[in-house]
């Protein structure tokens, strides 16, 4: 026997998690012809228990969904063989890494690798609108088929966060096809100035066609011609153990 709570409790996480950038509740409304009371009453429960969380009248997936799909891998024998190789960058570099699944509605962040150094990035933010100008959105969009790049960028524009921002949308197809063939992409002061960051994908063989990706991000006071060569080199190498 279904219960019919429950169907809609689920439809509604479905749903918000198709909108990075949160959904307003009269939206929530048109795409499932539910009450208008029934979301509300749901929605806030899902609050209370940090399911969901809402700001500007939007909602969007809280910490507890990332709690939960993280223990998916937890333990898993992706961690196991995939971890230790990861240990060995972050101790040669000390710099931020993150572990990332590359879901291409809703990416997250399954380890994180924070650096020792005072001068360091606070936050690691997955946000699709600023998939065009970071490591692992050029990574993620280097999957999208034709069609998807056109709803993407339909839907997301291609917003200039700093003067390195790429905004022609012929250079970053042109970007992106090399990116599709290296497997390795660089955000050079695109989202944020003073940060820097390099990521590779992972081929998805050799993890059940999980999409992975492993990614570094540096201050740019620590950066130069040198680091970058040491650390895309480096990258490339994890990247090559299991192909």
């Amino acid at each position: 026997m279904k219960i019919k709570s429950l169907e809609k409790t689920f439809k509604l996480i479905e749903i918000i998690s198709d909108y990075p950038n949160g959904i307003r509740l009269k939206d929530l409304k048109n795409e499932t012809n539910m009450k208008s009371s029934t979301i509300f009453h749901i929605l806030n429960t899902l609050l209370s228990i940090h399911v969901l969380i809402k700001s500007n009248k939007k909602y969007y997936l809280g910490q507890k969904i990332m709690e939960l799909s993280n223990k998916i891998y937890d333990d898993s024998i992706i961690l196991n063989r995939i971890l230790p190789h990861i240990e060995n960058i972050f101790k040669n570099f000390n710099e931020n890494i993150i572990l990332m699944l590359m879901d291409k509605k809703n990416p997250s962040i399954i380890k994180y690798f924070s650096s020792s150094h005072i001068v360091r990035p606070q936050t690691y933010q997955l946000n699709l609108e600023q998939a065009h100008c970071s490591a692992w959105g050029k990574l993620l969009l280097s999957s999208f088929t034709t069609e998807e790049l056109e709803e993407h960028f339909r839907k997301y524009g291609l917003k200039k966060f700093t003067v390195n921002t790429i905004t022609d949308i012929n250079s970053l197809h042109q970007k992106l096809k090399e990116i599709k063939i290296k497997g390795f992409a660089m955000d050079n002061e695109e989202w944020a100035e003073g940060l820097i960051c390099l990521g590779i994908k992972i081929p998805k063989t050799y993890f059940q066609n999980i999409p992975l990706a492993l990614i570094i991000s540096i201050p740019k006071q620590r950066c130069n011609s040198k680091t970058i060569k040491e650390i895309s080199n480096k990258l490339k190498e994890f990247r090559t153990i299991f192909q």
